[in-house]
């Protein structure tokens, strides 16, 4: 079964009761798209972040677009973490008075698609976007023609790397793959990998790339690089995984996004040497479907993904704790999607800036909001400490700071996997800084 078919499957019932469960909850929180502009916050009347919530209900709505993606795309597990951190926001009385609106917009799952999601969440007064989907790249060209703050998640390199007017990124791009290769290298001392990635998603495309420049600064040789469909079958994938057996490396990095690669590759008895990943592999649809096959896979996964897991010490143990309670607060029952996280992030960080703005005397604009996020010194996120400037849009931590290496030990009926920190390393150490930046 293949990404496509796994998060479609059941997701229609999921919404049913999604909506059942969180509609009273989320009401005040999340608008619909809707025709004309939202009026821009701004500053002169008292109250802080934390204020009533009929003080709220007397100043304009601060707005943020969620550009949502295709359900094939995981586009779901980002809005939904836009609609948590919202929902809190708005039950503490909203960013000094003024409730967090959400537009949320479909791209459809093309680059014209999120173009047009991210230009219409401008025209509808939104002073930040969020995409956690493909097409980010094609709204990182027309961010500075459009003039609105896009925050992207699709683990793409140069997205933030150089900076770019209102294009920012809450998600690392090389780092995911070549951390997992550092610790292949490093620690289960590969000279050599096969690589398998998939054509016809943002940051698949990247893979090869990464792994190859990966090895080019850790002295490792890439034998074969296979590329597929991301929605190949089983059966499409099996020729491919014969020719990176056959090219004898010491590993195999086999990119996440559709587990039929890993049965095939477990059918053709390719576990007997290392196998590398990345965090696709916390999606609860995607694990679900992988099963036993993924067992033993070694990826670099966010701390909230295994908080159990992490030191008491460590400053995103109980930040993590905290937004998981306040997910299940929301969509009850429900598996914990990792990917929500980027969308909470996305939605404070925006929300920190509107509050400062504010503090300031300044108006809660898209061209405020923008400064705003470029000058960003020590802000506490669930994606660690962020520190941005003109020069740097990367609104995360450092990637040892807020990853650990994990591996898989099992998968319950509901997707929800079992994780263990990878073997010869700890919690502590985090995962590798990417060997080639």
């Amino acid at each position: 079964m293949n990404l496509k078919q796994v998060l479609r499957s059941g997701m229609r019932a999921r919404r049913l009761m999604v909506g059942l469960a969180a509609v009273s909850l989320l009401a005040a929180a999340c608008g619909s798209s809707s025709s004309g502009s939202a009026p821009a916050a701004t500053a002169g009347s008292s109250g802080s972040s934390g204020s009533s919530g009929s003080s709220a209900a007397n100043k304009s709505p601060i707005v943020i677009g969620g550009l949502e993606g295709t359900a094939a795309e995981g586009g779901i597990n980002f809005i939904d973490g836009m609609k948590v951190a919202a929902s809190v926001l708005n039950a503490a009385g909203g960013v000094d008075g003024h409730p967090i609106k959400l537009l949320t917009i479909s791209t459809g799952g093309t680059p014209q698609g999120a173009v047009s999601a991210y230009q219409q969440a401008a025209s509808e007064g939104a002073i930040g976007t969020f995409l956690g989907a493909a097409g980010g790249i094609a709204i990182r060209n027309q961010a500075p023609t459009t003039k609105v703050a896009a925050i992207i998640a699709d683990g793409v390199q140069t997205d933030f790397a150089p900076a770019r007017p209102y294009v920012f990124a809450n998600s690392q791009g090389t780092a995911f793959a070549s951390s997992s290769l550092d610790y292949g290298v490093q620690i289960q001392h590969m000279k050599s990998v096969a690589v398998l990635s998939y054509t016809g998603d943002d940051f698949s495309e990247q893979v090869p790339g990464y792994i190859q420049s990966g090895c080019k600064a850790l002295g490792c040789k890439v034998t074969v690089s296979e590329t597929a469909p991301y929605s190949a079958s089983q059966a499409q994938l099996v020729p491919l995984l014969e020719q990176m057996k056959a090219s004898n490396p010491d590993g195999y990095y086999i990119e996440g996004l559709n587990p039929s690669a890993f049965a095939a590759a477990k059918q053709l008895g390719m576990f007997n040497k290392p196998v590398l990943s990345e965090q696709y592999l916390t999606v609860p649809q995607i694990a679900q479907a992988c099963g036993s096959n993924c067992d033993g896979v070694v990826f670099a996964g966010e701390k909230c993904a295994a908080t159990s897991l992490l030191p008491s010490s460590d400053p995103l143990k109980a930040a993590c704790d905290t937004y998981k309670q306040q997910f299940a607060g929301v969509f009850p029952g429900q598996p914990f999607p990792n990917f929500s996280i980027y969308g909470a992030q996305a939605v404070n960080v925006l929300a920190d800036a509107a509050g400062a703005l504010l503090k300031a005397g300044k108006a809660v604009n898209a061209a405020n909001v923008n400064t705003q996020l470029e000058n960003l010194h020590g802000v506490n996120t669930l994606l660690g400490v962020v520190n941005s400037s003109p020069t740097n849009h990367l609104i995360t931590g450092s990637f040892q700071s807020t990853f650990v290496m994990l591996t898989i030990q099992g998968v319950a009926s509901d997707g929800t996997a079992t994780y263990a920190i990878a073997p010869n390393t700890t919690a502590a150490a985090g995962a590798p800084n990417p060997s080639n930046e």
